[in-house]
């Protein structure tokens, strides 16, 4: 998981990662913090409901930021996430087996905007439904 100076949806993020129907003992979060905003915080206070990897350190941009959790994870399968996100209840216990049923494919999720009066998260969504429809089309 990413971050960078947003604790407040870092937190909110986490509480979903809590809420999850996939035991807790049975992921880890590793959160690559770029942030100059303290989320030491939230990190602790999530320290004992999740399996937590707390990275801080320079922003390297998304690629750089994800290949340095993907480094430090522990699993042979990796989710990413961004601070401010929401997974669905099942999203991680789902996950295995839509990449069993799968092999090979890069499995995603569907995305949808809580803020749609913000124009960048508007766009962002316009977007992420395009390449959606482009990838999954009926056809």
């Amino acid at each position: 998981m990413l971050t960078f100076n947003r604790p407040g949806p870092l937190r909110r993020c986490f509480e979903s990662l809590a809420c999850q129907t996939l035991p807790s003992d049975q992921f880890e979060v590793v959160l690559v913090d770029a942030s100059d905003v303290p989320v030491v915080d939230v990190v602790a206070d999530f320290s004992g409901r999740l399996r937590l990897v707390h990275l801080p350190g320079p922003n390297l941009g998304v690629a750089g930021n994800r290949n340095r959790g993907a480094g430090a994870a522990s699993a042979d399968l990796l989710a990413f996430l961004d601070d401010d996100c929401v997974a669905h209840a099942t999203w991680l216990e789902r996950l295995p087996r839509d990449c069993r049923e799968n092999l090979g494919a890069l499995i995603g999720g569907g995305v949808e905007n809580p803020n749609a009066d913000n124009a960048y998260a508007a766009a962002g969504q316009v977007i992420t439904a395009v390449v959606d429809w482009f990838y999954n089309s009926p056809d």
